[in-house]
């Protein structure tokens, strides 16, 4: 066995340990491909929940802003005269 192979034997062993340490069951490569693409819907998903979060209060913000101007130049508010 040359060194090339000694060394990818080793990153073999330590990968697998590595895996093996995080409790992922490196027999079944197509459950872990499977758990990780979940993962990547669940952070999808979450960032469009947050996108739209962020824009419907920014739709409430700028909708009061607009009723307060539309109030205040009927004159109700601030009951200038």
């Amino acid at each position: 066995m040359d060194d090339k192979e000694q060394i990818r034997e080793i990153i073999r062993d330590a990968v697998r340990e590595t895996l093996i340490s995080l409790g992922v069951d490196i027999e079944d490569p197509i459950a872990l491909q499977k758990d990780f693409a979940h993962l990547r819907t669940w952070r999808e998903s979450t960032d469009s929940f947050k996108t739209h979060s962020v824009k419907a209060a920014l739709f409430t913000l700028v909708s009061g802003a607009i009723g307060l101007i539309i109030l205040w130049f009927r004159e109700d508010i601030f009951h200038i005269k």
